[in-house]
């Protein structure tokens, strides 16, 4: 028996009104029709859909629409508990701290005051830095997601879970003696499919180039010289071969009393005004470079097995702009990992069931000798509707085969001694109110201060600052991290 509350009141639904969607990387929704509520039904509320003693959706009404006559027919559109912790902003920053406690400080700090506890949550990888400046709850948890390779979802309970992958199985399988599924359908796409990754990235860095001779030379006129490549880190200058000294070279429009001057990310190199020009001097500059990035990736394995079946060069090409990747390795691993999860032609499972517990991002473990189906497929999306006095779910879940399987994929999402870092150089300034109690000031209003925390040459700092004012001149060898 199939029973709807809402704000622990229940209702009465209009007849097969019931629709159910779950889809993987997005929120679960739930709509149906409430016939003659005894009271007003508002936005927020708390909704169960039950079955029996199981708990098939719960979360709160996003909207509502009113219609009839003579009867009042409320239309009733439902997110799942994933929407509390979209409405609060997440504004900190951790070092060298386990994904999982993260995880878990969110809900201490932010989420618990939603109603939001922690459930499955695996301590996962350490991430070395990790700035949230301002983001959704959603967003913040994304980000860990995306990084980690974990998933995470609030359940019905309102319980967080943030766990591995692989460790999340559905509650049942599908045999080739099984009666617990319908209508089974098996469908190959090679729509998105690719076997070569291009990403056209951002910028990486040189090795240090030595004793590049810029242009123009000196001339006795010219107080600005370009070398060939935009400059990364701070240069080291000469002239006849002796080295200016470090504390004379300083950036442009940021540092005074220089007699040298340098931007990140441009070529050039300018004399100061109050140093005399050079003239038939030899002038030298070793630096590191910026160049664009142009990555590509193959899969050789895919390549020749299309080109057996299709004939030609069985090259299948795709190229991604990701301008915020700045390191070749990073683009790299961005190309292989788009290649593992699109450098397949798999197969899309279909059915229809009668039995409870399947979710998106669950694996399933399908054996249908008929379909060449044997190993475990990844939930894509579950939809429901009123079959009757029963909930019929319509279930797609993708194949893993050609990649080693699922369990292998977030594995390998997982493998090698990686620095995983969010947003390292960004900054996040907290507004925070204390009363003159707390900073023993003997005034009776709040005064308003800021937390900014920044990291510098690899420190996270902390400072209160009243009012706003940006951080003092910071130099740490060649690096400035702001």
């Amino acid at each position: 028996m199939r029973t709807y509350t809402i704000a622990g009141n229940t209702v009465t639904i209009q007849k097969n009104s019931l629709s159910y969607n779950d889809t993987l990387n997005d929120r679960t929704t739930c709509s149906f029709v409430v016939i003659d509520p005894a009271f007003e039904v508002d936005i927020g509320m708390e909704v169960i859909v039950q079955e029996d003693a199981d708990i098939i959706f719960a979360g709160t009404i996003d909207s509502a629409l009113e219609s009839g006559d003579k009867t009042n027919y409320v239309s009733l559109a439902c997110v799942d508990f994933s929407q509390l912790i979209d409405k609060r902003i997440i504004a900190n920053s951790y070092e060298n701290e386990l994904a999982g406690d993260i995880v878990r400080d969110f809900i201490t700090t932010v989420f618990a005051e939603e109603g939001i506890t922690a459930g499955n949550v695996q301590d996962g990888p350490v991430i070395s830095k990790a700035v949230f400046n301002y983001d959704s709850g959603n967003i913040g948890m994304n980000y860990l997601a995306d990084t980690t390779g974990f998933n995470w979802e609030i359940d019905n309970l309102k319980r967080l879970n943030f766990f591995d992958r692989a460790t999340f199985t559905a509650p049942f399988e599908l045999t080739n003696t099984s009666h617990n599924y319908q209508g089974l359908t098996v469908k190959k796409s090679r729509s998105d499919y690719r076997n070569r990754q291009y990403i056209r990235a951002g910028t990486d860095t040189t090795g240090e180039i030595p004793l590049e001779k810029p242009t123009p030379a000196p001339d006795g006129v010219s107080k600005t010289f370009v070398v060939r490549l935009p400059i990364a880190q701070k240069p080291r200058i000469f002239i006849n071969s002796v080295e200016v000294i470090a504390s004379d070279i300083g950036v442009n429009g940021l540092d005074t009393g220089k007699k040298y001057y340098f931007t990140y990310g441009s070529n050039a190199i300018t004399q100061d005004n109050s140093v005399a020009t050079l003239t038939n001097q030899v002038l030298e500059v070793t630096y590191k470079g910026l160049y664009p990035l142009l990555v590509v990736a193959d899969s050789p394995g895919q390549i020749n097995s299309r080109k057996a079946i299709e004939g030609g060069s069985g090259v299948h090409e795709n190229i991604i702009q990701e301008q915020n990747i700045d390191t070749r390795q990073a683009a790299l691993e961005f190309a292989q990992g788009k290649l593992e999860k699109y450098g397949i032609i798999p197969k899309i499972v279909t059915f229809n069931t009668y039995e409870k517990g399947l979710k998106a991002g669950q694996l399933l473990q399908i054996t249908n000798t008929k379909h060449n189906l044997s190993g475990k497929f990844l939930i894509d999306s579950v939809s429901a509707r009123n079959d009757g006095v029963l909930t019929l779910y319509s279930v797609r879940c993708l194949d893993g085969a050609s990649i080693g399987g699922w369990e292998q994929l977030f594995k390998t999402l997982l493998q090698g001694n990686k620095k995983l870092v969010i947003r390292e150089n960004e900054v996040v300034v907290k507004l925070i109110t204390f009363s003159d109690e707390f900073v023993n000031l003997a005034m009776e209003d709040e005064m308003t201060y800021y937390l900014h925390q920044y990291w510098i040459c690899g420190q996270l700092e902390n400072e209160f600052m009243l009012p706003w004012q940006p951080p003092s001149e910071i130099t740490c060898s060649e690096e400035r991290i702001l």
